[in-house]
């Protein structure tokens, strides 16, 4: 997914709280799922990746 071209203009905090939303979000969703371990130990890998998008992308 490329984001060139889209400008945010986004707050520290606002930033901030869309990261953490974005973690809590992920790991509900992690918690859902069968195969807890196995998900929970890979998506701790990329999770900082994954809340930076979220927070690109949701806003």
């Amino acid at each position: 997914m490329h984001l060139k071209g889209v400008t945010l203009s986004l707050s520290i905090d606002d930033m901030l709280n869309k990261q953490y939303y974005a973690a809590d979000m992920f790991i509900n969703s992690i918690m859902l799922n069968n195969g807890l371990a196995y998900n929970f130990e890979q998506g701790l890998q990329g999770l900082p990746r994954f809340t930076m998008l979220t927070a690109k992308v949701k806003f």
